[in-house]
């Protein structure tokens, strides 16, 4: 990757990409917010073979944009994207910038993290149009696993003025009690997810997880859901939160949309899955897009579908972080090509879905060796999706990757 973020968490993070949080203290079944279910689990029955086929792309524009290189897509509205900087000396700090898809322009909103002097460093980030939540980490936990803190901050962000607010602190805790958040945006709701285990060294760690939500605009926090099970990931679509639900001695997971006004399951899905679950399934409209390894897809796994319908389509191997846009599905994949006997290499790949009539398309394959990348965890949107690639680490020298840029592309479909 060619960056140096996280100097204090590489496992920290490595396990929050790929199983989400950890911990959280205190977490009960029988707790907090209610969790019945409004309606049974069902389960999923497989395709064996991938049944969908290719076809054509629908009519997409796009508008691409240009911003410093080294730097992370960390999530974006329809006007505003912020891009994460981490630093390429150790010991600088992790910086922010926000991109106007408007105007074209961009600008530096965070120098450095509200904790950066007391050895904190900024390590996810989340944005909307409205508002930037950042996570600031320190210690190491390879090195003392039980001094290992972090700290939740959410800003105002103004997009005429490319600015952004004084941070609040919204949680904090100790890794070993807590794990490390996953947090998303719904209008002006932050919703923030932990989990707990226990260990041997401090009071009142126990299985379990919680899902907090903070009202931005007056302050009020309240648990939308708290239960002895282990949430993968959490993220937020149509009015819903989205939770993965893992078994206890298994990757087994259930999904499960949750109605935060009432805190009950809207409804629920299990997976049947053997193999773990990567990144975060998508639900919108009844539907739910989701990618899971299987024994023969140890490096990249594969994309599955089910429709309100009922039905699992297996859509396609090599893909990961699939998003909701309008009536179609768009991901980010793999594309393998031969380069001469023995020599195969990996492009990374923008394709899409159409569920109406179970047909894949592509967007980008292997644009001139550039790897354009998904955003992970991206909700539903109604016409339009973001795409990034850093040309910085694959520049020739290090005079070159100075000089690189991060290409920014918006993606909106034509269609009425």
């Amino acid at each position: 990757m060619g960056r140096l973020r996280g100097f204090a968490v590489v496992a920290a993070l490595g396990v929050l990409v790929l199983v989400g949080g950890c911990a959280q203290a205190g977490a009960r079944d029988g707790v907090g917010a209610p969790q019945t279910a409004s309606s049974e689990t069902t389960g999923v029955v497989y395709a064996k073979v991938i049944d969908s086929t290719e076809g054509t792309a629908p009519a997409l524009t796009y508008r691409e944009y240009k911003v410093p290189g080294w730097g992370s897509l960390e999530g974006y509205g329809e006007r505003l994207a912020t891009i994460s900087y981490s630093p390429q000396v150790q010991g600088d700090p992790t910086r922010l910038r926000v991109l106007d898809f408007k105007t074209g322009k961009s600008r530096e909103i965070v120098s450095e993290g509200v904790a950066f002097k007391d050895g904190f460093d900024i390590l996810d980030v989340w944005s909307s149009d409205e508002w930037v939540a950042w996570e600031e980490l320190k210690g190491n936990e390879q090195a003392a696993r039980y001094e290992v803190q972090w700290k939740l901050y959410v800003a105002k962000l103004d997009a005429e003025t490319l600015t952004c607010g004084k941070p609040v602190l919204v949680d904090e805790s100790e890794v070993s009690m807590h794990s490390r958040p996953i947090f998303r945006f719904d209008g002006d709701v932050l919703y923030w997810m932990t989990n707990s285990t226990p260990n041997p060294r401090q009071e009142g760690t126990v299985h379990g997880a919680i899902v907090k939500a903070r009202d931005l605009n007056t302050g009020t926090v309240r648990t939308i859901r708290e239960t002895a099970k282990h949430f993968a990931t959490m993220s937020v679509g149509d009015g819903n939160v989205i939770v993965a639900e893992e078994g206890a001695k298994s990757y087994r997971t259930t999904i499960r949309v949750i109605d935060p006004a009432t805190s009950q399951d809207t409804w629920s899905l299990d997976l049947i899955n053997e193999d773990m679950v990567t990144h975060f399934p998508q639900v919108h409209d009844g539907s739910i897009a989701w990618t899971a390894y299987t024994h023969d897809t140890i490096s990249y796994p594969d994309l599955h579908y089910r429709g309100q319908d009922g039905v699992t389509h297996f859509v396609r191997k090599g893909t990961q972080n699939p998003m909701h846009v309008g009536k179609y599905l768009f991901f980010g994949g793999i594309h393998i090509v031969s380069r001469g006997i023995n020599m195969k290499r990996n492009l990374n790949i923008i394709g899409g879905y159409d569920p109406a009539t179970n047909t894949t398309f592509t967007v980008i394959d292997g644009e001139d060796d550039v790897s354009w990348h998904m955003q992970m965890g991206v909700g539903y949107r109604e016409d339009s999706f973001v795409v990034s690639a850093d040309l910085a680490p694959d520049a020739p020298d290090p005079e070159a990757a100075a000089k690189a840029p991060m290409l920014i592309r918006k993606y909106t479909l034509s269609e009425s």
